[in-house]
């Protein structure tokens, strides 16, 4: 397609395409009812912020895979790519002055100080925001493909189980947060435990499903 041509060798045009969709889709809305509100009942939450984003980010994936994906936008002489080190140093060093900018509250005090309306101070940390989630998203997208190069079974068995596993490890991630809320266990402990259980258990799921031919055939 002609627009993911164009992308395939000026980076930055992807990045401001993705950068809008992110923002457009997630930064009204998060701003309307609230970016930590969710909804939903027990451990089958979902922040009401992101409905759009999931479903634009979706689209924005089956667009992607219309087209030759290992030949064209993410193909080996694709610029996106060649550049995956400078992508990696931007999510750093946006994260990094994302955090900063949270840990010394810095717009917080302009606001208070009226040097900055609280509408300008929101929108300015969620801009920031959402490029750091960008470039995070293409950091990892052209640093996997440009050093990525074996096959291994268990990263085939990934690579095939990855969609299903996204769509049901969410369950598993909240059930092992709520059973460990009695233990009082370091954050990274947790951390640890929650994303290998969630792995394991939405991984193993997805491979037990894919076995019916229907959601084998789509998923």
């Amino acid at each position: 397609m002609a627009l993911t041509a164009v992308m395939k060798h000026k980076p930055m045009v992807f990045f401001i395409v993705l950068f809008m969709l992110t923002w457009l889709l997630y930064v009204p809305l998060a701003y309307a009812v609230g970016a930590g509100t969710w909804t939903g009942a027990g451990p089958f939450d979902f922040q009401l912020s992101r409905i759009l984003l999931y479903a634009g980010y979706f689209m924005f994936g089956a667009f992607i895979g219309l087209t030759p994906f290992n030949q064209e936008l993410f193909s080996t002489d694709s610029k996106l790519v060649n550049t995956w080190l400078v992508w990696v140093i931007l999510a750093l060093a946006i994260y990094v002055f994302l955090t900063v900018i949270e840990k010394q509250a810095i717009l917080a005090t302009m606001v208070a100080q009226k040097q900055l309306a609280p509408f300008a101070a929101w929108m300015i940390y969620f801009s920031i925001y959402v490029s750091s989630c960008v470039c995070s998203c293409i950091a990892f997208l052209t640093t996997f493909r440009k050093l990525v190069h074996k096959s291994y079974s268990w990263w085939n068995s990934l690579s095939a189980n990855a969609y299903l596993i996204y769509l049901t490890h969410y369950v598993f991630v909240i059930w092992t947060q709520f059973w460990l809320l009695p233990y009082e266990l370091p954050a990274f402990m947790k951390f640890l435990i929650s994303f290998s259980v969630s792995l394991a258990l939405s991984w193993g799921l997805s491979i037990l499903l894919r076995k019916n031919r229907l959601i084998h055939k789509y998923l």
